[in-house]
């Protein structure tokens, strides 16, 4: 420990005269010397203003982290949602602007009407016109009795659908059994099945399949 205090303060002495020169034991230069060395104060993290308010880091961390957060909320406004693809829903007997006569296709149309506005990638159209892809009830129905849940007998309700996006046709169904009175039935739910599954046809071929279908080409 004495070795330690002898080395530091022959550095002292050594910076003391290459700084003040040998002259440096009168007051000025001692105070000269002592103000060299004398530590700057370190300013506290946070004080109190004149309006009373805390300053310091971290106000100025709370402030910069808060415009942060502004800055990340402003460019997801701005980023875009994915463009959703018009689908436009009708049955069977539908045509010339008649309705449907057939109360179990009308039915099937409202509730595939109300799956699509669920979906992401969808958006619902009022005409055939406007619509890349369009589907059409073509009926539903109950199947026969097979086991439900927890083995109870139950009935699959069947609802069966075309499919046409350009050229592209094809026939969708689903089933489902049960289903309460928030999701339309066992009907709504196998009607949000269909949507689905236009709904994932949609994202597995986005960016070719339905451009190239909605142009035709």
């Amino acid at each position: 420990m004495q070795v330690a205090t002898l080395t530091i303060r022959r550095h002292v002495a050594r910076f003391w005269i290459s700084t003040f020169g040998r002259s440096a034991g009168e007051p000025a230069g001692r105070a000269r010397c002592l103000a060299t060395l004398r530590p700057s104060p370190t300013p506290p993290l946070w004080s109190a203003g004149r309006s009373g308010r805390l300053t310091g880091t971290p106000v100025r961390f709370l402030v910069l982290a808060q415009l942060a957060m502004v800055a990340v909320a402003s460019v997801q406004a701005q980023t875009p949602p994915p463009e959703r693809t018009p689908v436009f829903v009708t049955s069977i007997g539908a045509a010339r602007g008649f309705t449907d006569p057939s109360k179990d296709n009308t039915d099937t149309v409202k509730d595939l009407q109300e799956s699509i506005r669920d979906q992401k990638l969808l958006v619902l159209v009022d005409h055939a016109e406007e619509a890349v892809i369009v589907l059409t009830v073509i009926g539903r129905e109950t199947a026969g009795v097979t086991a439900g849940f927890m083995g109870n007998a139950a009935r699959d309700r069947i609802i069966r659908v075309k499919f046409k996006s350009g050229e592209l046709e094809t026939d969708l169904t689903a089933a489902a059994q049960g289903g309460t009175i928030g999701s339309g039935g066992s009907w709504g739910k196998a009607a949000k099945k269909i949507g689905k599954q236009v709904n994932d046809w949609v994202k597995d071929n986005r960016g070719k399949a339905v451009n190239r279908l909605s142009t035709g080409q």
